[in-house]
């Protein structure tokens, strides 16, 4: 004899809950309620019998069918659900019979070739003696070719009473959610199995330019700019000519001071890094304070950006003076040549405009390799420190990123905490896929740190939270769900190990599993809660 069904557990589709309190929930149960009222429920007229229900999956399909216990010689009329897996939509089209076959006597089929509705399938049979039948379900059509063993159907005697329903030993939440619901939502289902996953630190970060990948270029001398600057994201190579710009002043005036200035910046930049250099040491041994380093950098980052400014200034005068015709007395024109290569991403100026020494023309930016600085916890970072790899997920790209994939190394992994956050950075250069990693842009990641070993897991969007505990609804039967409390172990490139609460093999839901636990803080659903 088949299982009870589940709308006659404890708990099943019948089973009490909370008002409704949202408008999305109401949805949910309002159109419920709707196609509870399009039709008499299932077994009208043999309210004595006891209805059943049966669910199979297969590799591309699944089924759900329900019953009331057949009586010999009368016709028996079966609902039967049909899903494609896939794409999780209800199979609309094919023949569907219900064949029965008891002892050696000839089989009895029952078939339709058509739908009631979507999905919704409505063969019936007409068993000529009782007993005990090995069911079949056939599906053939073009959607789905598949064979569905049901097992043994008790078809009783006319009068016959059913036996009593076995006792069923107290089950876990189930939360009902039919089959239309199922079919006119994003939903998907998958089997839990056993995953190589590596253990891993999540922390957030951000994309940075490479260091002398994001320059700003500015005007070397006081004077008025003579060409139409690039468009803005258009590329260039290191050398083009971004700009001319006609000096107010002959260079000669000039020239003498601009040497002077790189001499002195050359001068402060090193006095700036053996400042660094101390600085750094003292700190490491507890010597001085963390915010000295701080101002220690950035001095030399000062020194830094002023040799640069001084040095495209001297070989502004020294490289690229040109004269704009051969006549004496001519105009000489100064050519902004650009320092590296990559792309325009920040624009100041427009042609004919008077623009003062060091005044801000454009920023260019190699976006071929960028940098991602992730900040890890205190105590983390022996854990970071032995890592083998890192995954990165970005907003607004579908799938993550391996560092592997990335042609990646760990650049840097920070000596000292920040005070304010205690956290400490690590950062990687990665190869940018298409220049498509925005500078600034928010990155999650995983830091693998050591092989794990193999672990039962799901998919991580299958794991909702519900108050402060982490729950997975597992696919019991066709139209009942049940609510799993579990314990979460390692993530690893999209998965979660479950550590309690889940056995292999078991279905769980990953698209839709926000919807059925929305359903659960909502008012009831009928007991028999669709039209067939």
């Amino acid at each position: 004899m088949l299982a009870r069904s589940e709308r006659d557990r404890p708990g099943g589709q019948g089973a009490g809950r909370p008002a409704c309190r949202r408008p999305m929930e109401s949805l949910l149960i309002l159109g419920a309620a709707a196609l509870c009222l399009s039709c008499p429920a299932l077994g009208s007229g043999d309210h004595h019998h006891r209805s059943e229900a049966f669910t199979a999956w297969t590799t591309r399909a699944d089924i759900f069918m329900e019953y009331v216990q057949p009586v010999a010689r009368k016709e028996a009329r079966f609902t039967i659900h049909l899903t494609e897996l896939k794409e999780f939509r209800p199979i609309a089209k094919g023949t569907v019979t219900i064949r029965l076959v008891k002892g050696g006597s000839p089989p009895v089929e029952g078939k339709v070739d058509r739908c009631t509705r979507a999905g919704i399938f409505h063969p019936t049979v007409t068993p000529p003696e009782p007993g005990d039948y090995r069911a079949e379900v056939l599906v053939t059509g073009q959607e789905l070719v598949e064979s569905f063993p049901v097992g043994t159907i008790r078809v009783l005697a006319a009068g016959e009473s059913p036996p009593p329903a076995p006792e069923e030993s107290p089950g876990g939440d189930l939360v009902p959610f039919l089959k239309e619901q199922q079919w006119t939502i994003p939903f998907r289902t998958v089997v839990a199995a056993q995953r190589e996953l590596n253990d891993a630190v999540h922390v957030l970060g951000e994309i940075k330019a490479k260091p002398g990948c994001r320059v700003e270029v500015t005007s070397p001398a006081e004077g008025r700019v003579m060409s139409t600057p690039p468009t803005l994201g258009h590329r260039v190579h290191a050398g083009d000519t971004l700009a001319e710009i006609a000096p107010f002043l002959a260079p000669e005036v000039d020239r003498p001071q601009v040497e002077q200035e790189v001499k002195q910046a050359q001068a402060e930049l090193t006095l700036a890094a053996a400042t660094l250099l101390r600085t750094q040491g003292l700190v490491e041994k507890g010597a001085m304070p963390e915010k000295e380093l701080s101002a220690a950098r950035t001095q030399h980052a000062i020194a830094g950006a002023k040799l640069q400014s001084a040095s495209q200034r001297r070989e502004a005068f020294v490289g690229t003076q040109q004269h704009t015709s051969g006549g004496a007395g001519a105009d000489r024109h100064f050519r902004v040549r650009a320092p590296i290569g990559g792309l325009v991403t920040r624009i100041e100026f427009t042609n004919d405009q008077q623009v003062t020494r060091d005044r801000f023309l454009m920023e260019l930016t190699d976006l071929r390799r960028v940098w991602i600085e992730l900040r890890v916890f205190e105590p983390d970072l022996p854990l970071v420190r032995q890592s083998i790899g890192a995954v990165f997920t970005l907003p607004g790209f579908e799938k993550s990123f391996d560092l592997g994939q990335l042609s990646g190394k760990v650049v840097h992994v920070g000596p000292c905490l920040e005070p304010a956050s205690r956290t400490a950075p690590i950062v990687y250069e990665v190869t940018n896929p298409e220049e498509r990693f925005p500078i600034g842009g928010f990155v999650e990641a995983e830091i693998l740190t050591r092989r794990s070993g193999r672990y039962l897991s799901v998919p991580i969007e299958a794991l909702m939270e519900d108050g402060n505990r982490n729950v997975l609804f597992v696919h019991v039967s066709g139209e009942a769900f049940e609510r799993r409390y579990v314990v979460t172990g390692v993530r690893d490139r999209g998965y979660v190990a479950i550590l309690e609460g889940l056995k292999p093999g078991e279905r769980v839901v990953t698209t839709g599993a926000y919807e059925i636990l929305l359903s659960t803080k909502s008012a009831a659903i009928p007991q028999h809660g669709h039209a067939h």
